[in-house]
């Protein structure tokens, strides 16, 4: 960064008022998926890689037959996620399933989702049986 553009942001640092930031951003292009009964898609995020595995787990014992879609993070790949390969359907980073409901942690994509009508449950500080619980109640609801 030069002076000129360090001087900038360094004003803008001590009155954000005077900072207008604008995002636009287009709609996420989802695509219909083959999925008989109901699907959720876990959005993967590095810090909550163990709830998301243990989600999966809950979900495949407490909702049998529900399609789980696994979407993980693209700058970090699914290797954190090998034991439940067997589980879940893994999404390449350009596609985005249409699903009944997504699932995350926190993510820009959650956000894109929910632009797009899907129904996204956020984690907070809530422990994977919760998570479990507001899905099955949302899936049965439909």
């Amino acid at each position: 960064m030069d002076r000129d553009s360090f001087e900038n942001l360094d004003q803008f640092l001590q009155c954000p008022d005077n900072l207008d930031v604008h995002v636009n951003v287009e709609p996420i292009d989802l695509s219909p998926v083959e999925a008989d009964g109901s699907s959720v898609l876990v959005i993967g995020q590095p810090q909550s890689s163990v709830l998301e595995i243990q989600l999966v787990k809950l979900l495949t014992i407490d909702f049998p037959g529900l399609n789980i879609f696994l979407k993980p993070h693209p700058l970090y790949g699914d290797s954190s996620y090998k034991e439940i390969f067997s589980l879940v359907t893994l999404v390449e980073k350009d596609f985005f399933p249409e699903v009944d409901v997504a699932v995350c942690y926190e993510s820009t994509l959650g956000t894109e989702y929910e632009q797009c009508g899907i129904p996204v449950v956020w984690w907070g500080d809530r422990k994977p049986m919760d998570i479990s619980s507001q899905l099955r109640a949302m899936l049965n609801a439909n």
